[in-house]
């Protein structure tokens, strides 16, 4: 794939599905309590997710996640909640709102990632 426009509105329409995908994982308890439309849901995020994976390779780009790790300014993200801190803070990434999107086989990152972060303890 030649054309960096139409590159980068396949990475955004991802990571558009990348947060819905999360959103579904948040319930997953709430919908093994529903029988029907439960399960229909979960099937349809695992396609989801099994089509996420083939795109990132089509478009030979990897997600990066940095759930659990220390912040700092160095990584490619933004804390979305960073400003509820003060700047002597020490914190970790607690979720992932969107992940951080890199080509394969380098360091070349294509998009920045959007993260919750929280007091690390």
């Amino acid at each position: 794939m030649n054309n960096t426009n139409e590159k980068d509105l396949i990475i955004t329409f991802l990571c558009e599905t990348i947060r819905y995908v999360n959103s579904i994982n948040r319930y997953d308890e709430y919908l093994f309590l529903q029988p029907i439309y439960g399960k229909r849901v979960l099937s349809a995020n695992n396609r989801i997710k099994k089509k996420i994976m083939q795109m990132t390779d089509y478009l030979n780009i990897e997600f990066i996640d940095f759930k659990g790790n220390t912040f700092s300014a160095e990584l490619p993200v933004e804390a979305l909640n960073l400003d509820d801190f003060s700047e002597n803070s020490n914190l970790i990434i607690i979720e992932t709102i969107e992940p951080t999107i890199k080509e394969k086989g380098n360091s070349h990152i294509l998009r920045y990632g959007k993260v919750l972060v929280g007091e690390n303890k």
